[in-house]
């Protein structure tokens, strides 16, 4: 070893030993070490919710790529209906047609045509697809949109929370920010897409009639052109049928 050689391993030893040894100095590691995870959970999360339109539950900060993979699937509207969800920190948007009066607070607003546009923010309650293809959510929101019209709690409530309650005939939503255990979906054409990291195809499955089994869904679901999307992660995928069957991970 050179003496150039020796006296950066001196200086190098030097650094550590004041990191360590010194309150300023542990400070410092720690910052750094912090400003490292936080900033790459940041952009995983961050690349996840640009490309699919969708953001991670409260509380999920991680994508765990070992545990979850992407899906996208596309069915039939019919075979969501009668879907339920207990739903915490969801967004919504839907247009359609307003079966009633919409909840808000203490009040029933109603609109001036049955025609009702809704956006809704950080939602906490029911959400049903009824086998009507109703959209019918009971529950509180931070703030509530309908044609244009913003409600909030303001100082009615100390919880910051708005009760709402709406029955919407829709010609299209998004529910955005659903995290649910499992998803069952009964004898279902339509398709599968299975999905890279990165957001690229990686294998398609056409469904004929198959039971879907959808463990561990962080995603959204949108209703477009009388399809049903939903796209997001999760833990594994089987499909069961009189003829065939299927699961992912194999």
């Amino acid at each position: 070893m050179n003496w150039k050689s020796l006296l950066l391993a001196l200086v190098i030893v030097g650094i550590g030993i004041m990191l360590f040894s010194t309150d300023a100095g542990r400070e410092f590691a720690g910052r750094a070490a912090n400003f490292v995870s936080v900033g790459v959970g940041d952009a995983v999360s961050g690349f996840f919710s640009r490309a699919f339109n969708w953001q991670l539950p409260s509380g999920q900060t991680e994508i765990q790529s070992g545990e979850q993979f992407l899906i996208s699937i596309s069915i039939p509207k019919e075979s969501f209906y009668s879907h339920q969800y207990s739903v915490s920190n969801t967004s919504l948007n839907m247009e359609g047609i307003c079966e009633s009066g919409i909840e808000v607070g203490d009040i029933i607003t109603r609109t001036e045509s049955m025609e009702c546009t809704i956006a809704a923010e950080h939602m906490e309650g029911e959400f049903e697809y009824t086998v009507a293809g109703v959209v019918r959510f009971d529950g509180d929101v931070s703030s509530l949109e309908v044609n244009g019209n913003s409600y909030t709690s303001g100082e009615s409530s100390s919880s910051g929370r708005l009760k709402t309650s709406f029955r919407v005939l829709p010609t299209g939503f998004t529910l955005t920010g659903l995290s649910q255990k499992e998803i069952t979906i009964s004898s279902s054409t339509g398709s599968i897409e299975i999905l890279t990291p990165e957001g690229s195809l990686k294998s398609t499955i056409e469904l004929a009639g198959e039971e879907l089994e959808i463990d561990g869904f962080v995603g959204f679901i949108k209703l477009e052109d009388s399809n049903i999307k939903l796209q997001g992660l999760v833990v594994s995928l089987r499909g069961t049928g009189a003829h065939s069957s299927f699961s992912w991970p194999a």
